[in-house]
């Protein structure tokens, strides 16, 4: 067989498994007698390259399953407030990093924090107790869950 692209016999020296429809895309269908491997390559870091950044969003979205290799996240940002967010497959929003917002009223300062986790925000807590000694960790958490259970 010669290589579809540049005929270039295919021997098993230079076969590759070129997928029918991209990997990106989900496709399992693959052949050892269309392309070489060197134009194989170059199709994969140029078209087939192009073409998988393009599907990216819409294959995560179906939770597309690949042959090889995991979806990549979508990075964007809420309009609102430029935060940026990962959209992992299915759509699901991730934050990419905490948020901490200072509020001065007066003499008193209120601090709204939002964490990825339980552990991130326990960690922001305590950074916040080492600057303000009067500060109570374990209050804060207390207080949290009284929230997030009303």
């Amino acid at each position: 067989m010669k290589c579809y692209v540049c005929e270039t016999e295919i021997t098993t020296a230079n076969e590759t498994d070129e997928h029918i429809i991209i990997n990106a895309a989900g496709g399992r269908l693959k052949s050892k007698s269309l392309i070489c491997s060197k134009c194989n390559s170059d199709f994969g870091e140029t078209i087939d390259s192009l073409l998988a950044k393009q599907l990216n969003n819409l294959s995560n979205m179906l939770m597309v399953k690949r042959h090889r290799g995991e979806p990549q996240p979508i990075i964007g940002d809420k309009q609102s407030t430029g935060e940026k967010y990962i959209l992992e497959v299915g759509g699901k929003p991730k934050m990419t990093k905490p948020t901490i917002d200072k509020t001065v009223d007066g003499d008193k300062t209120n601090i709204s924090i939002t964490a990825r986790s339980t552990k991130e925000l326990r960690e922001i807590l305590t950074g916040i107790a080492k600057k303000h000694p009067y500060f109570d960790v374990e209050e804060a958490m207390k207080e949290y869950f009284r929230e997030m259970a009303g």
